[in-house]
């Protein structure tokens, strides 16, 4: 758990911060079955699927998911729970996640004129915990993913949303992919300096790897 306290994750953003009516009734048609799992993970298209799926845009890895299920009906997620995640390019990632940050001024990105180079470095290098504001934002997207359990995990690409979300859409009949919370667009590879990729790179090498992208 990223959470120093567990009681404070339980009853400040569990219980606050998402809607407990929302949350419960998406985890009662996860247990039917009538929608996924799925895990939000931060700009990947999260927000536009989830409205798309009509449940909650919280995000959640999971572990934390197991948990909610088992303290809900007292048994375990089963094995054969249909999980979707949406994943991206590293690199544009980060980079996506910084200019949504800056457009509206967390961190002061914006008033005081903090770089990209600035921000990676003391957010993903450092680990200053003013830019470094809610740890999970900043995992790599395996991290979203680990558990003891074997479940068929399905993924979205951020690359290919469109053709992949109308798998999603065709099997729980969803509604069609709106578009939310959409950042400045930029080509990483003319933004990121050399330093800031070799930060990405180490940080993120288990992304890389697995999800087979690279710069």
């Amino acid at each position: 758990m990223l959470y120093s306290r567990w009681w404070v994750y339980e009853t400040v953003y569990l219980k606050k911060m998402v809607r407990p009516y929302t949350l419960n009734r998406y985890l009662k048609n996860i247990a039917q079955q009538k929608k996924p799992l799925f895990i939000h993970i931060n700009k990947t298209a999260g927000s536009s699927i989830a409205q798309g799926l009509g449940i909650t845009e919280a995000h959640y890895t999971v572990k934390e998911y197991e948990y909610l299920y088992f303290k809900k009906f007292g048994s375990q997620l089963p094995e054969q729970t249909a999980i979707w995640a949406s994943i991206r390019n590293p690199y544009d990632r980060v980079c996506s996640q910084y200019y949504y940050r800056r457009k509206h001024n967390q961190n002061n990105l914006r008033s005081q004129l903090i770089s990209i180079d600035e921000w990676i470095h003391k957010a993903y290098l450092e680990k200053d915990p003013f830019y470094r504001d809610r740890e999970l934002m900043f995992m790599p997207q395996t991290h979203w993913l680990k558990t003891d359990n074997q479940y068929p995990v399905n993924f979205i690409r951020f690359e290919n949303l469109e053709q992949d979300y109308k798998k999603l859409q065709l099997q729980y009949h969803a509604a069609p992919l709106p578009w939310k919370k959409k950042s400045e667009t930029v080509d990483y590879r003319t933004v990121l300096s050399i330093s800031s990729k070799a930060i990405i790179t180490q940080v993120f090498q288990e992304d890389l790897n697995i999800f087979n992208y690279d710069f």
